[in-house]
């Protein structure tokens, strides 16, 4: 069962290329407690995206924590249907930072998503 969860962060809480953005909207879909696919929409405009395939670079990372089953304890985001997500995800295939995404990409240095957390699906 997949979820989708609209959360905002000020920032990553560590050094990014992204710091001088500002605060960030951050849409997540969830599987088996995971992080998915996100994407973060920064209060000036710009976009970022992270999969499983592309999960760590430069400008920020998927979330790694593992989310509870329990609606209530969505660690403060607000659930969303898949269709509003579906919507953002578009819309991040269209930005211009995903190829400077690309260039900054972590996952030689860090590992793949399924080296660091066990799963790829």
């Amino acid at each position: 069962m997949r979820r989708y969860l609209l959360g905002h962060r000020q920032s990553y809480g560590t050094p990014q290329l992204s710091d001088e953005w500002g605060e960030f909207d951050y849409y997540i879909e969830i599987e088996e407690q995971l992080a998915v696919r996100q994407v973060n929409v920064f209060e000036n405009g710009e976009m970022l995206r992270y999969s499983r395939e592309h999960w760590c670079d430069g400008y920020g990372m998927m979330f790694i924590g593992k989310y509870s089953l329990k609606e209530k304890a969505n660690r403060g985001c607000q659930v969303i249907d898949q269709r509003a997500f579906e919507l953002v995800w578009k819309r991040s295939l269209d930005s211009t930072n995903w190829e400077r995404q690309k260039n900054t990409a972590r996952m030689s240095i860090w590992g793949s998503w399924s080296e660091r957390f066990g799963s790829d699906h």
